[in-house]
């Protein structure tokens, strides 16, 4: 059965079941990624509801983005943060194959500890203040939270619940002398003897243990700028006073994200070597957001997949796309319509005039490796592409498979010629945005170069 009649008319359809297991067994093209994407749907949807939108999480590639990160600074531990959901990805799918790779975990949301507590009994430290519900929710649980704060107030509510069910819980004391501002000890100098004391009534709480000292650059791209060198090297300074006063030698010091260790060789190696881990989520996930030489190393763990529901014609001057932002100028054009499922997606991901969020527009990869233009900005079911791809050489039908963004070293039949504007945020950073599984299809592709 070729892919395109799949729902012409003499198909019976006698239930969805039947029907997507007809699509999973077509006469699709195979080339190896799409290959190992409708190998990996058609093993999940054996057991789950099919649904439009499929993300294949590449398993090689996260290895090697874990392993690689572990290379940039082999003598710090790597924390990997697992927040939304693993940015998108899935926690239940990621953990096992980090496992191995990463010393410890960082998470935001009790029931992400909670997950991650299934498969190892590795550090899990929370990277915001809690409030009392979710730690008591951890206690109960005993997931082991270690807990970041940022004040006495929180710390001293921290320490009264871990007395009250007799035990004790690890912190993080976050010392903001980085500029982020809206949490953390003050480390300004007229501030400074206060947190000193604070920290010392900590000391002597009966339910708490101070486990590593925390900061975080306000901006990602911050790195190596001046500035940011005098905030990195106070932080640090900071950090070694608190171990030093207070015989903390052997705690972890941590302030680097993505950005800070694709980066760290820009900083002095006396100011890195008081640093004891690093913690990395966007960059372990392929995002390529940075602004640094290392960044094209780095692969996109995530490769989305949708269909194309409806190919229609445009005249010139009729709008097409939600908001009217785009206008037909040829005589006429071919647009195509995607199948729905796109709930996952911000409606400011496709205009540059309102990408608060810092998603860059995208693009439709057809099976073949070519892009294709989004038109307008997504509804909540669908999303309009020019059926033309950008080169001219391929026009998209009804039932094709489209990627999403896909990364080019994953995208069949690619060239680097060809390349000229592809975007560099994955489907992971929207996936985030609602961070809800229920619209896509997540699983495991097995792909080899």
């Amino acid at each position: 059965m070729e892919f395109s009649q799949l729902t012409s008319p003499q198909i019976k359809v006698q239930d969805e079941q039947t029907a997507h297991q007809d699509l999973l067994k077509s006469n699709l093209p195979k080339s190896k990624l799409f290959a190992a994407m409708l190998d990996g749907a058609n093993q999940h949807f054996k057991h789950h509801a099919y649904k439009n939108i499929w993300l294949g999480i590449n398993k090689l590639a996260l290895i090697h983005n874990a392993q690689f990160l572990k290379k940039r600074s082999p003598q710090q531990k790597l924390c990997a943060v697992l927040k939304s959901d693993a940015y998108g990805h899935g926690i239940d799918i990621v953990t096992p194959i980090l496992e191995p790779l990463v010393d410890c975990y960082a998470i935001t949301e009790t029931h992400e500890a909670s997950l991650i507590r299934q498969i190892s009994q590795k550090t899990i430290i929370r990277i915001r203040p809690a409030t009392a519900l979710e730690v008591i929710q951890g206690l109960k649980e005993g997931l082991d939270i270690q807990e970041t704060v940022g004040s006495n107030d929180q710390a001293l509510m921290l320490g009264q619940l871990a007395v009250t069910n007799k035990t004790r819980i690890k912190i993080h004391l976050n010392i903001d002398s980085t500029g982020m501002g809206h949490d953390g000890y003050s480390s300004n100098l007229k501030a400074w003897e206060i947190t000193l004391n604070q920290i010392e009534q900590l000391l002597m709480h009966p339910g708490l243990d101070i486990v590593g000292i925390m900061g975080h650059l306000p901006k990602s791209g911050d790195v190596d700028t001046q500035a940011a060198l005098c905030k990195v090297y106070d932080f640090v300074e900071k950090a070694f006073i608190i171990k030093e006063k207070f015989n903390l030698k052997n705690i972890e010091t941590h302030i680097f994200s993505s950005a800070g260790l694709l980066r760290s060789h820009e900083i002095p190696l006396e100011i890195r070597c008081h640093l004891t881990m690093n913690r990395v989520g966007a960059a372990l996930f392929g995002q390529k957001s940075f602004h640094c030489e290392d960044v094209s190393s780095l692969r996109h763990v995530m490769n989305a997949c949708t269909f194309i529901a409806d190919v229609y014609t445009r005249y010139a001057g009729e709008q097409s796309g939600y908001g009217g932002y785009y206008t037909v100028v040829r005589e006429k054009e071919q647009h195509a319509l995607t199948a729905g499922g796109w709930t996952i997606m911000p409606r400011e991901a496709l205009r540059g005039d309102s990408n608060d969020r810092g998603i860059a527009p995208i693009k439709l990869v057809n099976e073949q490796g070519h892009y294709h233009d989004v038109l307008g900005n997504p509804s909540m079911n669908s999303l309009a592409c020019n059926a033309l791809s950008c080169n001219g050489d391929y026009l998209l039908s009804r039932n094709d498979p489209v990627f999403i963004m896909a990364d080019p070293a994953f995208v069949p039949g690619q060239t680097s010629n060809t390349i000229s504007h592809y975007v560099q945020s994955p489907p992971s950073r929207i996936t985030t945005t609602l961070g809800n599984p229920y619209y896509a299809a997540r699983f495991i592709i097995e792909y080899h170069e």
